[in-house]
């Protein structure tokens, strides 16, 4: 009857391991909850009020000008002193260059229709950020290691 895992005899140890069980692992997954969310947070700027005070013509000049910016950026990954931490730059960019894409976006959309038209330009500007982003970040992690090894390879090879 000692054998069986069920015994009532060991009901309160039951009890005090299950007790200390959630006592710990509660707090720490509300932990890593709220890390995560105020990361989330501080990693996307807020979206403004439309004010749709840029002309048309504008907007998409600079639209184009954040774009080129963007892609430039996504090609310049490859040319980092170490590929390996280049997820970090591009982090830091992005949450500047994501600021300066929502602050244009409140100036440019609009409720006329030449100006809806804007809405899917800049949507999809951030939706390609996000891609980007992941692009960077499995770059960094995958191919960055190797791209280093290789040059640091080649330098040695060189003296």
């Amino acid at each position: 009857m000692a054998d069986d895992p069920r015994d009532p005899r060991f009901l309160p140890f039951r009890q005090v391991a299950w007790g200390l069980y959630f006592t710990l692992t509660v707090p720490f997954a509300l932990l890593i909850t709220y890390s995560v969310i105020s990361s989330t947070l501080k990693m996307s700027p807020p979206h403004y009020q439309p004010s749709a005070s840029l002309e048309v013509p504008k907007c998409l000049e600079q639209a184009q000008y954040l774009f080129g910016e963007l892609d430039k950026r996504r090609e310049d990954l490859s040319q980092a002193k170490e590929v390996r931490t280049a997820d970090e730059e591009w982090t830091r960019f992005r949450l500047d260059w994501l600021t300066r894409e929502r602050e244009l976006e409140a100036k440019c959309v609009g409720e006329t229709p030449e100006r809806e038209k804007l809405k899917p330009v800049f949507k999809t500007m951030e939706a390609l950020m996000n891609l980007y982003t992941t692009n960077a970040v499995q770059y960094a992690g995958e191919v960055g290691p190797s791209v280093d090894k290789l040059r640091k390879q080649m330098e040695e090879a060189k003296r």
